[in-house]
């Protein structure tokens, strides 16, 4: 349960600069919620957590 909140926090404080310096800063200064210029970095951010969070909850078969 622990991992359900921490890796979506860890990747967001890591989403935060690249979008904010790599994307947006090259054009339009430090801004990483410019969803003009920065969509595809947060979009890829929410399939990465959706994913683990996919991952982490799944069934798993029970061995016996």
């Amino acid at each position: 349960m622990i991992f359900a909140i921490v890796i979506p926090i860890a990747l967001f404080v890591l989403t935060m600069p690249i979008a904010g310096n790599l994307v947006a800063g090259w054009y339009y200064g430090y801004n990483p919620f410019n969803f003009n210029v920065t969509w595809w970095v947060w979009l890829l951010y929410v399939c990465i957590v959706g994913f683990i969070e996919y991952k982490v909850f799944e069934d798993k078969p029970k061995a016996n």
